[in-house]
């Protein structure tokens, strides 16, 4: 199962070790996404394993593919 696909539900998931890509600012870096109850609440370099808030559930993407849609 994917992890987006496991990700949809209410909850606080945190995607770390993503390939985050911005068409818009054309920006392609690693980091992660914070969501929370469906809704994207943070994303950037700066989420990593280390740095995910207490409660999220932890989703290693392993280098794979994020498209920011915001």
């Amino acid at each position: 199962m994917s992890p987006a696909i496991r990700a949809k539900g209410a909850g606080k998931k945190a995607f770390i070790n993503a390939r985050l890509l911005d068409p818009v600012k054309q920006t392609d870096e690693t980091g992660g996404l914070l969501i929370e109850d469906d809704t994207i609440v943070k994303s950037g370099p700066d989420i990593t394993e280390d740095t995910v808030p207490e409660g999220f559930e932890v989703i290693d993407l392993g280098g794979a593919c994020a498209q920011r849609l915001v």
